[in-house]
């Protein structure tokens, strides 16, 4: 008869027929070792029973029953080991997946956001550059009614000259077609080659491009 030993704390210890036949702790790393030990052993002692039945021999099974009780607790903290990392998986897998859901709605948001910043200051760069244009032409018309020959203040040099810094300005973002070299691109948008001497405050270095033109025309006066 299989009973479970006394005892103050947990254990996996039984007795057959009085006889004690500790079941080593199995934790889920050597179960399957425990297992095995197990099984050898098992597949010897039915060894010895058969050869004990051919030569007519008593032979004590006792520590089979308790070996095949083992056998059969270690299954089942097997399958219950795996059940248990499977719901562990189960629970991390959605968990991960939850967290994914909310980096989606968050940047989903953010990027919403980003947008609409760019919208704005894309707004903001066509009424500035169309500004520039507007007072370009205006300094040209009062260059050429003083006698001046607009150059570098008209609006094609100053287009030009900006197309140069905004691409300095856009750099990081630009991407380049190996097939077609001096061109970088935004998505649909073709920039030229950015030009080093273009960097820089854009005030400070359009002044400088047009100060000679400048000063000739007011000291004309």
């Amino acid at each position: 008869m299989l009973t479970t030993e006394p005892s103050t704390e947990p254990s996996n210890a039984v007795t057959w027929d009085g006889q004690p036949v500790t079941l080593r702790r199995a934790g889920v790393d050597d179960i399957t070792d425990r297992k095995l030990d197990v099984e050898a052993r098992l597949k010897e002692l039915r060894r010895q029973r058969g050869i004990a039945l051919l030569d007519n021999k008593p032979f004590d099974g006792s520590e089979i029953s308790a070996l095949e009780d083992e056998l059969d607790a270690l299954t089942e903290a097997e399958g219950e080991a795996t059940r248990r990392q499977r719901a562990a998986e189960a629970t991390e897998l959605a968990k991960r997946r939850e967290a994914a859901r909310t980096d989606v709605r968050l940047y989903e948001q953010c990027r919403q956001e980003a947008i609409k910043a760019a919208e704005l200051a894309a707004l903001d760069l066509y009424v500035a550059l169309q500004d520039v244009s507007t007072y370009c032409e205006k300094l040209s018309r009062s260059i050429t009614s003083l006698g001046g020959r607009p150059w570098e203040t008209t609006s094609g040099a100053v287009r030009e000259r900006l197309s140069q810094r905004l691409t300095v300005l856009m750099r990081p973002l630009l991407g380049r077609n190996p097939q077609q070299s001096g061109t970088t691109f935004y998505g649909s948008i073709e920039f030229p080659e950015p030009q080093e001497t273009m960097s820089g405050e854009w005030v400070p270095a359009e002044a400088a491009a047009v100060a000679a033109e400048i000063k000739q025309i007011l000291q004309g006066e």
